[in-house]
């Protein structure tokens, strides 16, 4: 779909077959860290019979940021490759698609753990001077995935995909209060497979929770779907509202400080649970605005913030942000100031307009902090 080879892993010498035959004879430049460099090897192993040439950059920090650093190492080393090979997800992912598109060169991920739903989106998220923007990439030619693979990711990072999935119920409603409100369009096809997406996760959490490589493939599925999604809306609209603006908001300041930052669907799924208690209280006190009625009518749709909570504790995933180390003064920081993230009309820059935000504050830093 969209020209992008999304391939399981097939039983035989060779795993991904249609991928091996795109790079036949082309010059391989290939990305990895620490965590991913044993993935890597063995489909290098087998690749060496069939490409030109291939050269390996390994990243060795603890906590790989997608900042000047990490994009001018890729760009410095990728020399005359023909093709840009990634491994890992989130932040290899989006330096692969971010450097690819800088330079011309067609990338391919192979996945290593079902966290984040962009790996086959056409933006990134990179850090330039401190701040997390998103800006326009390339989709990759491949994603590579192994269920076996996926399924032996540590626990948090599956519980940061989920996270990532039913950050859809908040995504796709602030895009649709940023239309009933102030006429932004909507695609209708993105905001149907997004939704999907969230159902086919929902429906096999079993497997999922059990660490089953079917339940990852479900998973992935999802993940993928989302991406898909984004491909259609031409934006980020269906997958990122203003839980992925409280997500950002934390991680750049984790960065300034030097702090790990914990992974994004970790951070969406409790920004989730933030902007879907706003909504709520929007709704039982009867806040009134241009489309109201329309949103509450959406609200009522929502999961209960208790089901979620249920969800995440099963998958062992933070539900307070005590647990990923947010004191109460940023998280008061992050309630009044995550709406500036980026300029895209949210429930968190309803807040702001109608200056109410103060109003919540109390509410949300007592079940959530």
């Amino acid at each position: 779909m969209f020209g992008i080879n999304v391939e399981y892993k097939k039983d035989g010498a060779v795993r991904f077959p249609e991928f091996t035959a795109q790079v036949k004879d082309k010059k391989i430049f290939a990305v990895c860290d620490i965590n991913t460099e044993k993935y890597l090897l063995p489909l290098l192993d087998e690749l060496k019979s069939t490409v030109k040439d291939i050269r390996v950059l390994t990243f060795h920090d603890e906590e790989l940021v997608p900042d000047e650093h990490a994009y001018g190492k890729m760009e410095e080393e990728v020399g005359d490759a023909d093709w840009i090979l990634v491994a890992g997800s989130g932040t290899l992912n989006d330096l692969g698609k971010y450097v690819g598109a800088k330079l011309g060169k067609p990338n391919s991920t192979l996945a290593t753990a079902p966290s984040m739903d962009g790996y086959i989106s056409t933006v990134a998220a990179i850090m330039t001077e401190g701040r997390k923007v998103t800006l326009p990439a390339q989709a990759p030619k491949d994603v590579l995935i192994d269920p076996e693979v996926v399924a032996t990711a540590p626990a948090h990072m599956v519980g940061a995909g989920v996270g990532d999935i039913l950050g859809k119920y908040n995504s796709i409603l602030d895009w649709k209060l940023a239309n009933y409100k102030n006429g932004e369009a909507l695609n209708d096809e993105s905001i149907a497979l997004t939704l999907k997406a969230v159902d086919d996760v929902l429906a096999n959490m079993d497997k999922i929770m059990g660490y089953d490589p079917q339940g990852m493939v479900y998973l992935m599925d999802a993940l993928i779907t989302s991406g898909y999604a984004m491909v259609i809306a031409g934006n980020s609209r269906p997958a990122s509202g203003g839980e992925h603006h409280t997500s950002h908001y934390l991680e750049m300041d984790f960065v300034k400080k030097g702090l790990p930052v914990p992974l994004h669907g970790i951070k969406v799924g409790l920004g989730t649970l933030v902007c879907i208690s706003i909504y709520r209280w929007l709704k039982e006190n009867n806040i009134q605005f241009n489309g109201c009625e329309k949103v509450y009518e959406e609200v009522e749709k929502l999961p209960k913030e208790e089901d979620i909570i249920a969800i995440l504790k099963r998958l062992n995933t933070p539900v307070t942000y005590t647990e990923i180390g947010v004191s109460e003064d940023l998280l008061k920081e992050m309630l009044l100031n995550a709406y500036t993230v980026r300029e895209r009309y949210t429930v968190l820059s309803l807040m702001k307009e109608l200056d109410l935000m103060k109003d919540v504050v109390p509410m949300l830093v007592e079940k959530y902090l």
